[in-house]
């Protein structure tokens, strides 16, 4: 969330417009970012992930890729 490129609404409504047109390619995956890291795989500043957030995030693609392949 950054105050200089829109408020927390503008990101929900740009999330749901991106999902909402992606909905028409099938081949297309949809991985939400908030699910695939737990906080305390954070780096210290709270927003990047630490090396075991990279690791927790590599696992998530994974787990859902295999669903589709």
């Amino acid at each position: 969330f950054d105050q200089q490129r829109g408020t927390y609404l503008d990101l929900v409504a740009f999330r749901e417009a991106f999902e909402s047109l992606m909905a028409n390619y099938p081949n297309f995956i949809s991985i939400d970012g908030k699910t695939v890291i737990d906080k305390h795989h954070l780096s210290k500043d709270l927003i990047h992930p630490s090396q075991y957030g990279m690791i927790e995030i590599a696992n998530h693609i994974l787990t859902k890729l295999k669903d589709v392949i």
